[in-house]
């Protein structure tokens, strides 16, 4: 499973109890508004990201990432810092 896979199953694990289908979560969609996701939903996502990626994401961090393109932006770019170092 590439990167962006396990972001969007993560991403559907999460909200999936909304009843969106996997394959609608795309790289625009809101996370609060169109994946109807709540603070405590943000806070379970970002503790997925954090436990699968092995990456840290501080409140800064979380109050950036608005799209589903956030996430995997953050993520990737995480992942180039933890590589690089």
């Amino acid at each position: 499973m590439n990167t962006h896979e396990l972001i969007n199953q993560i991403i559907h694990d999460t909200v999936k109890k909304y009843g969106i289908a996997l394959e609608t979560i795309t790289e625009e969609k809101s996370i609060i508004s169109e994946l109807q996701a709540d603070s405590l939903d943000i806070i379970e996502l970002m503790l997925a990201f954090e436990e699968n990626f092995n990456i840290s994401i501080n409140e800064k961090d979380i109050g950036s990432i608005v799209t589903v393109g956030d996430i995997y932006s953050f993520i990737e770019n995480g992942l180039e810092k933890v590589q690089n170092q």
